[in-house]
């Protein structure tokens, strides 16, 4: 139930995967042995034919049954499994050793709290933003939202590039086998080795400023004549807006991104770019990643639309802008279709004109609406002074995987639901309401999931889900406190069961709501203690 909404959902399993080995500490590997590694890679080519050649005015994908109908299946499953709630101690656990007992502590730390992902909501975002565009239009999933490998291989296969904001989601974008020519390298901070291995590799580079590309010049010339793959352009500022939200408006004046249009002579410095670079062949810009409606990113996009034809005009008309990334930050809440339909009204020419390619950044449109966090409530105090309804429940998530929402709870919020251990919504077994404070597990006053939210009368052993946490959850997760990295499951529903339900070695289980079925399987395991102890080392 999600504020009074509770469909019933479906079942699964849980198939832990074999994890590939990890470098010794003092092995890890060099810079020369990784870029090896990433060239033994088979790349996939790039295939444009299949694609849609009109806009779409379809709205995005719906799914039945929603991923919130499917929640207590999933946790039905999950606990059946072992892998959600209880409590790992048993009769003479008190006599077993020390490593026995922290290993024990580790195994019931998984079952505290996890990241459930829906694969088909997932999967369906990736067709939507697909469908939404023209066939030159390449998406490019910006894994900073939601970088886990199961993700990028989800979006790789789906045909998406990877956006990448360092040198390690670069990497990690190559090992996954993405086309190179379709990582775009963006940060803001790139060091001379780091653009000399991305020239190497041949990744699209977006400089992020005028002394960035003379570095690039120098790099190129040091290759004597080697040839690089790379697309390579300049990130620009068109300075159109704000934002509502200051933190994330990349397009104001003063912003650290980009080479900012505010003047001719900016604007002409672009142009002597093109002319003194031979090599520098695309143009990007990002208006802003939240608080930034459709009309201010279209706004931003038609200015770069125009730089990009000026540039063209003015070096002879021949095509040198060939390539145009526009960035991202279209909410959670808008649809792929929509923002296409605003945009191909303030920039015509960015669909019409087929001969440049276009890349777009979404990571939080892609991402956000398939996870969910689900945590168990550990304890309940109340009530806190005479006659106060209210009740401070103690979860398992806090500031550590909701960071954002417990740093900035007037600008992140989210639906809260709430179950029994075994699936079962609140309301469903459990009479009346209160409101509740959802207190995290750090040592900080801070840490509140949300505050003064109305449920059933949660009781420890409980669970609590957070819907539409796919993006920037996980991959802002903080140390502080240092506390255990939670396992990744996810799900998806399926035609047909092939098994009993069951859970076991290699096998499967399976949830029905009605004629679907939905499968669990776990993606990322929890961390390890050794893993935590040796960051710190």
């Amino acid at each position: 139930h999600r504020h009074g909404r509770h469909e019933r959902p479906v079942h699964r399993s849980l198939k832990r995967r074999t994890a590939a080995p990890r470098p010794h500490r003092g092995e890890a590997l060099s810079p020369m042995a990784l870029l090896a590694s990433v060239r033994a890679i088979r790349w996939p080519a790039v295939r444009f034919a299949a694609r849609r050649q009109h806009l779409s005015t379809t709205s995005d994908l719906v799914l039945t049954p929603s991923t919130a109908a499917c929640v207590p299946a999933v946790l039905k499953q999950l606990a059946a499994s072992g892998a959600l709630g209880g409590d790992s101690s048993a009769p003479g656990d008190s006599h077993k050793s020390e490593a026995d007992l922290a290993k024990a502590v580790q195994q019931n730390a998984a079952t505290k709290c996890m990241v459930v992902y829906d694969l088909d909501a997932l999967r369906g975002a990736f067709s939507s933003a697909r469908n939404a565009f023209p066939a030159h239009f390449v998406h490019a999933l910006a894994i900073k939202s939601a970088p886990m490998s199961f993700v990028l291989k989800e979006a790789i296969q789906a045909g998406c590039g990877i956006e990448a904001a360092s040198f390690g989601e670069a990497a990690s974008a190559v090992e996954h086998g993405c086309l190179r020519q379709n990582v775009l390298f963006d940060s803001p901070a790139k060091t001379v080795a780091e653009l000399r291995w991305a020239l190497e590799l041949g990744l699209t580079l977006n400089a992020d400023n005028m002394f960035e590309l003379s570095r690039i010049d120098t790099l190129i010339k040091e290759r004597k004549g080697r040839a690089t793959a790379s697309i390579i352009g300049l990130r620009v500022n068109p300075i159109v807006d704000g934002g509502e939200i200051s933190m994330f408006a990349v397009s104001s004046p003063d912003s650290k991104f980009g080479h900012p249009l505010h003047t001719a002579e900016a604007r002409a410095e672009v142009i002597g770019a093109f002319r003194t670079y031979p090599w520098l062949s695309s143009l990007h810009a990002h208006v802003g990643s939240a608080g930034t409606s459709l009309q201010m990113l279209s706004k931003g996009i038609a200015s770069l639309v125009d730089l990009a034809n000026e540039v063209d005009r003015d070096l002879g008309g021949d095509a040198r802008v060939t390539t145009l990334d526009i960035g991202g930050g279209l909410a959670a809440s808008s649809s792929f279709a929509e923002y296409a339909q605003v945009l191909s009204g303030a920039a015509p020419d960015l669909f019409s004109n087929t001969r440049r390619r276009v890349f777009t950044e979404f990571g939080r449109a892609m991402t956000s609406k398939s996870g969910l966090v689900v945590t168990q409530v550990e304890y309940v105090k109340t009530p806190l002074t005479p006659h106060s309804p209210l009740r401070i429940a103690t979860c398992h998530a806090g500031a550590d995987l909701l960071l954002r929402e417990c740093y900035n709870p007037q600008l992140y919020s989210h639906d809260i639901s709430a179950y029994d251990v075994h699936g079962r919504p609140l309301d469903q077994v459990r009479a009346g309401t209160a409101p509740h404070h959802l207190a995290g597990p750090l040592c900080f006053a801070g840490d509140y999931i949300k505050k003064d939210v109305l449920l059933p009368p949660l009781e420890p052993g409980d669970v609590v889900v957070v819907h539409d946490t796919g993006a920037n959850s996980l991959s802002l997760w903080s140390r502080h406190c240092s506390r255990l990295v939670p396992p990744v499951y996810g799900f998806s529903r399926q035609a047909k069961s092939a098994g009993d339900g069951s859970v076991g070695s290699g096998s499967a289980g399976d949830a029905q709501l009605g004629e679907v079925k939905v499968q669990v399987q776990l993606q990322k395991p929890p961390e390890p203690l050794e893993r935590l102890l040796e960051f710190w080392r």
